[in-house]
């Protein structure tokens, strides 16, 4: 892998007298450029990640959790909340918003934003090369400080190469009060990666296969995959934080030969599966990835953007019958 790292991009940030800030751990987009507008605009100091709201510090700000002001909705990520409350009006900062917003919320039209694409990739291939609970705070410190460079110098094309924002893995050695505590949170739980076709072949099959929606429920309603269960993710940690003895959904996934959990582009249903999969759930996602993967394979959507139960539930069914046809012929 090529790496060529820029360290160009640098803004006074606040002093550290300014409120410090908290999050929950995860590996979205969304969360890691919010932490980057942080501590480039906000303050400097690391900000602190912990595994729960409960072990919060009283005199922090929280962001990007279920109890916070600032954090995402079904129309609005958390970096644009923090961008908002802060009148943050850095010409870069206001395009990196778009981007994200492009990765982790626009489901139904193209990218708006001709680097969302190459972004989206130069992340996905960091957390894949680094492991995605290994990358540090100062790996997506690094990586977003590369980005906000190149969109500074307006030279990010669809022919970019997406590894070029990458830090070098020494950034992975670095170590900080947050990077412990990301360290000592709970295990990780890897989650597989399965390609459509082997989604496909599972139904196909006649396999319990469950999909999960991990979006809010107007998301859901706009469209989703005929016969999704609509989860979110914080309904999904807190049911698999719940009691022993599982409830009748609970228990319905834990059942099934497989369940997909999905949103946008997977930032949210990796984090569902891997919560899943905790419980003893055989939980994956699907490449591509998402909704927006989904759609764009031509597959059925049912909801208000998309066909009637019915006839989403006919066009899988017509589907699977054409891969199984498919299948024979290749055998």
């Amino acid at each position: 892998m090529s790496v060529v790292f820029v360290v160009g991009w640098v803004v006074p940030s606040k002093s550290s007298d300014n409120p410090l800030y908290q999050t929950t751990q995860g590996t979205g987009p969304d969360k890691w450029a919010s932490v980057w507008l942080i501590r480039q605009f906000l303050n400097a100091t690391p900000v602190s990640i912990k595994s729960t709201e409960a072990e919060f510090h009283a005199d922090f700000i929280g962001f990007d959790t279920d109890n916070s002001a600032l954090t995402r909705t079904g129309t609005s990520t958390t970096y644009t909340a923090l961008l908002d409350a802060h009148g943050i009006s850095d010409p870069v900062a206001a395009k990196l918003g778009k981007i994200i917003h492009d990765i982790e919320i626009n489901a139904w039209n193209p990218n708006r934003e001709i680097e969302s694409l190459q972004i989206e990739n130069g992340f996905r291939q960091m957390q894949l090369a680094f492991g995605r609970d290994k990358v540090t705070q100062t790996c997506y410190m690094m990586f977003f400080s590369s980005v906000a460079d190149a969109i500074k110098r307006a030279n990010i094309t669809l022919e970019t190469d997406a590894s070029q924002f990458i830090p070098p893995e020494r950034c992975l050695q670095e170590s900080d009060s947050t990077i412990a505590e990301l360290s000592n949170g709970p295990s990780n739980t890897q989650v597989p990666e399965l390609e459509l076709n082997a989604v496909l072949d599972s139904l196909v099959r006649n396999k319990n296969v469950v999909f999960v929606d991990t979006r809010e429920a107007f998301e859901f309603r706009e469209g989703h995959i005929p016969g999704a269960v609509n989860l979110t993710l914080r309904k999904i940690n807190s049911m698999v934080k719940g009691s022993a003895s599982p409830g009748p959904i609970m228990q319905q996934l834990i059942d099934a030969d497989l369940v997909i959990a999905y949103c946008v582009k997977d930032f949210r249903g990796f984090e569902a599966a891997r919560s899943l999969r905790k419980r003893g759930v055989n939980a994956a996602i699907m490449n591509p990835y998402g909704i927006k993967g989904w759609r764009n394979a031509k597959l059925p959507v049912t909801g208000t953007r998309g066909l009637s139960e019915s006839d989403a539930t006919a066009a899988m069914q017509s589907l699977l019958i054409k891969h199984k046809d498919g299948q024979h012929e290749n055998s």
